[in-house]
């Protein structure tokens, strides 16, 4: 047709009403008035015509759009999937999907690689480019956090790999379902996640996937780090995958592994392995482009800096990967890279903050199905409520995690456990505190998350039955021992226990010793949580010694350390209630009076 004859058409049919132009430049464009007119019209059509027309209009488009086709990838797959030109519709369709998982737009992202699995399917396309298609909507599924969709989606591909006779594929389903249960979801079932593992592991090594058997090996290694078990196994596991993916040069995969292997090291004290492999899989996701997966690692390297007490620097990365995680939509991210944020915060002194953080971790951690923000969020609130004075609150909070742990991640049990004995003997109930003590150690490892909290409360529990001598010896055999771990963020706390023990014992100049050793390590690290304390156990120190007027310097420096938690701690409320804790009174009560007395 003619460029004269189509002008006299289009004005034909913008008379009659049916279309109108709806834009002049660069070139016009028209529109149907109604979009009953647009199915009419279509409706009306043979068959054959409909596919040859789309046909032309892809081509059309495809030529002259030749310099932004991501930006009219759907389109262009729309033309070519009802041309049935199933080749140049499925690889539109996996442009467009690529382009709306760039875009976060998970939801279209999906729709069109469920299209793009029909098309793959329809055309009988090789069982890599079906397991690839299928497996990436799949993840996303995962990335929203409906693991139902997901699981159907990895079941339905393993049933077309029976199907098929085709053992390459049934491995890559049944590697995307258990990476499901392998995983610290609502989902999580080690049992299940290890022996679906296994059997991918056999498949891949019969079929001579070796990029299978390198994921098989890593999922091995995570249900191994997160069910706490056989980490020997999951260590071999782990270092087998990165072996592989570094020989076949496959980045993504060696991100994963390296991303979950670090805990296996810091748990055998090779901290250093752990930091190394982190800052390796941060190079890769940044070099890749994976944002959400970049959020994820930079949220662990923001732990290990909060662990080693460098608070400061754990807070600048942290921050990055919240934003990071906003920015996306990562609903799990958010929740993960709030929930450390907030024991940051807390560690710092901005208890406030840190109390809110820990509320979204747990709301988001509940929505995108993530059970480790429902269980760290909660005990990380529960502290720094005991802190402040509340701790019957702490206890039900804690009570509530060790809940979601024992329905989701039974490994994570001991941390609820400890926080809860934490609180009560923050209570000065010392009856209910043994009780507690005794339930916490029951279950507390020294192999996983709950060994750092529970060093602290042994110290905190032998404070409060009055056994000063065990204070001391406890202070400096945790402080050895979680040093091995690369952790320090505890050391400022119990110095301060070990300096007030002293001093009840007449040991003034190493009670002295003690609590400045605890001032500059709380400095040094921008911890502020228990500043307090120790300027109260300076003073106590050179109170004994009879030096007055540096005793009331440093009671004056604890009276600052108490007005900064006040002023910090998030509402009136918890403000009186941290006021009214004996060991702050006692302060304010020396202070106006110009004495100094020993803490409680």
């Amino acid at each position: 047709m003619t460029e004269l004859a189509l002008g006299a058409h289009l004005r034909t049919l913008e008379a009659t009403g049916l279309i109108r132009q709806a834009a002049g430049e660069p070139v016009p464009e028209y529109a149907f008035r109604h979009v009953l007119s647009q199915e009419a019209a279509y409706g009306t059509m043979l068959k054959q015509d409909r596919r040859r027309l789309h046909l032309d209009v892809g081509h059309c488009l495809e030529q002259a759009g030749a310099k932004n086709l991501d930006e009219l990838a759907p389109i262009l797959a729309l033309h070519f999937d009802e041309a049935g030109d199933d080749v140049r519709a499925l690889a539109y369709l996996l442009r467009a999907a690529e382009s709306a998982a760039r875009r976060y737009a998970t939801r279209e992202a999906i729709m069109l690689l469920d299209r793009a699995h029909v098309v793959a399917v329809r055309s009988d396309a090789p069982g890599p480019t079906i397991c690839d298609v299928a497996v990436r909507a799949g993840r996303l599924r995962e990335m929203a956090g409906d693991y139902d969709a997901a699981l159907a989606t990895y079941d339905a591909l393993a049933l077309m790999a029976a199907e098929r006779d085709d053992v390459a594929m049934k491995a890559q389903a049944i590697l995307a379902r258990a990476a499901v249960f392998c995983a610290p979801t609502t989902r999580f079932d080690a049992a299940r996640g290890l022996r679906e593992a296994e059997e991918a592991l056999r498949l891949a090594v019969t079929s001579g996937d070796r990029a299978a058997e390198s994921k098989a090996h890593w999922l091995i290694l995570l249900v191994s780090k997160v069910s706490g078990q056989a980490q020997e196994r999951g260590r071999a596991a782990g270092e087998a995958s990165a072996a592989i993916a570094r020989e076949l040069v496959l980045k993504e995969q060696l991100a994963y592994t390296l991303n979950d292997i670090y805990v296996v090291y810091m748990t055998s004290g090779e901290s250093q392995l752990g930091i190394n492999a982190l800052r390796e899989a941060e190079s890769l996701w940044r070099s890749l482009g994976n944002l959400p997966l970049l959020a994820d690692t930079l949220t662990n390297l923001g732990e290990q800096w909060w662990m080693g007490g460098q608070l400061r620097q754990g807070e600048a990365i942290l921050n990055e990967a919240v934003q990071i995680a906003v920015t996306t939509g990562n609903l799990w991210g958010q929740a993960y890279s709030k929930s450390v944020l907030g024991q940051v915060l807390g560690e710092s002194g901005r208890y406030g903050q840190a109390i809110q953080l820990s509320n979204e971790a747990k709301a988001l951690g509940k929505q995108a199905g993530f059970a480790i923000s429902q269980i760290l969020a909660p005990c990380t609130k529960a502290q720094l409520l005991a802190d402040l004075g509340v701790t019957a609150l702490g206890e039900e909070l804690a009570r509530g995690a060790q809940a979601e742990a024992i329905a989701s991640v039974p490994i994570w049990l001991g941390y609820p456990m400890v926080t809860e004995a934490m609180c009560i003997v923050a209570s000065g109930d010392r009856a209910r505190a043994a009780e507690a003590m005794t339930r916490a150690r029951a279950v507390a490892s020294p192999h996983d998350v709950s060994a750092m909290p529970m060093a602290l409360a042994e110290v905190e529990y032998a404070h409060l039955m009055g056994e000063q001598e065990r204070v001391i010896g406890l202070a400096v055999e945790n402080e050895e021992a979680l040093g091995t771990f690369g952790c320090r963020v505890f050391n400022g706390l119990m110095r301060t226990r070990k300096s007030e023990a002293e001093c009840q014992l007449g040991r003034l100049d190493a009670a002295e010793a003690s609590a400045h050793s605890a001032i500059a390590l709380m400095d040094e690290m921008g911890a502020r949580r228990g500043a307090w304390r120790a300027w109260a156990a300076l003073a106590s120190a050179l109170t004994a010694q009879g030096r007055a007027e540096e005793a009331q310097a440093a009671l004056v420096r604890a009276l600052e350390e108490t007005a900064y938690i006040a002023e910090n701690a998030g509402s009136a409320e918890l403000r009186e209630s941290f006021l009214a804790i004996p060991d702050v009174r006692r302060i304010v009560a020396g202070q106006a009076t110009g004495l100094t007395l020993a803490g409680g």
